[in-house]
């Protein structure tokens, strides 16, 4: 499977000097099978179903969780 987990890490701090506000993003890739290998599957899986499930419904839809949802659950519960 060639699919891939993608997060970001996301700050905002103020330089003590200037006073300036810095924001930083820095984005991680990992392959789906990384994740099933390392044992963290189920827990991604149930991740994905709270993002179906959870306090913004249109989440999923924005995510497009209905599109590849079932399949990358169903591989990572396999």
């Amino acid at each position: 499977m060639q699919t891939f987990l993608r997060c970001e890490r996301q700050t905002l701090y103020r330089l003590p000097k200037s006073g300036a506000i810095v924001f930083s993003i820095h984005t991680y890739r990992y392959p789906i099978r990384q994740l099933k290998e390392e044992g963290s599957g189920e827990d991604l899986a149930a991740a994905i179903e709270g993002i179906e499930n959870g306090n913004v419904p249109l989440m999923a839809e924005y995510k497009k969780v209905p599109v590849w949802g079932e399949a990358v659950k169903k591989y990572l519960r396999s």
